[in-house]
């Protein structure tokens, strides 16, 4: 399945005086589009997921690399693709980018959650189908060295 895609677009509030994304606001960016991913694409409710279910996907760990600024009223493409699904954790790849200008890669582990414990629990299997589905490709590997 290709990759899960959504729009943001980059508002003043994202923005410091040079009116560029200032760069912990891409943190909420990356956020929301794991939620739109959610909402839109698997179609989980996050506030009940969060709420009512009492269960979480926090982030452990995030990778980032920024290409090019952002600026107030472009609208970014925003990809994400799940690159492992362990027994609890999901490691996300969300690229950011405008008109073909690549600007924000973040590789993320999040963990699935009991809010109520605070503890990682498995993946539940709706929820890993549902994330198989966007499964990236793996990468294409380099052909052997022939040696003699």
């Amino acid at each position: 399945m290709p990759a899960f895609i959504t729009q943001k677009l980059v508002r003043f509030q994202h923005c410091d005086p040079a009116g560029i994304i200032f760069f912990p606001q891409y943190f909420l960016l990356f956020n929301e589009v794991v939620e739109d991913w959610f909402t839109q694409a698997m179609g989980i409710d996050w506030r009940k997921f969060h709420i009512d279910d009492k269960l979480g996907f926090p982030v452990k760990k995030t990778a980032t690399e920024f290409f090019s600024p952002s600026v107030i009223g472009e609208v970014l493409d925003c990809s994400l693709e799940v690159k492992r699904l362990g027994r609890s954790s999901v490691e996300l790849l969300i690229r950011i980018t405008c008109k073909d200008n690549l600007r924000a890669v973040v590789e993320e582990t999040r963990i699935h959650t009991s809010l109520v414990v605070h503890r990682s629990r498995p993946l539940d299997p709706g929820l890993r189908a549902q994330m198989e589905r966007y499964l990236a490709p793996p990468p294409a590997t380099a052909p052997a060295q022939y040696t003699r």
